[in-house]
């Protein structure tokens, strides 16, 4: 993979709009199949590992992306998600110092 891509960019580039983007990146649903094609088109991905994944769901497919498409790694996509959890954390002090 050459470059790493937005969901804006990613959702400019196969036609679709930016919730539906976000959606399929995050594992929450699969591509159409007419989608399907053009994305593995549009980013030259392995039709046969691209399909495989699509085989084992959306999430399997949302890692996929991540990986090929938005040049995520696994290990980046989990150190994210616990920066997540830990800013909820925190925040959920703060309401508990308010209360």
């Amino acid at each position: 993979m050459a470059e790493r891509v937005s969901n804006i960019g990613f959702a400019d580039r196969v036609g679709i709009d930016i919730s539906t983007a976000s959606r399929l990146r995050n594992g929450f649903r699969l591509p159409k199949p007419e989608l399907f094609a053009r994305i593995v088109r549009e980013f030259e991905l392995d039709a046969a590992e691209a399909t495989r994944k699509y085989g084992e769901g959306a999430r399997a497919f949302g890692r996929y992306l991540d990986e090929t498409v938005f040049g995520r790694s696994e290990d980046e996509a989990r150190a994210d998600l616990q920066r997540i959890r830990n800013g909820q954390a925190a925040a959920r002090a703060r309401m508990g110092e308010v209360a």
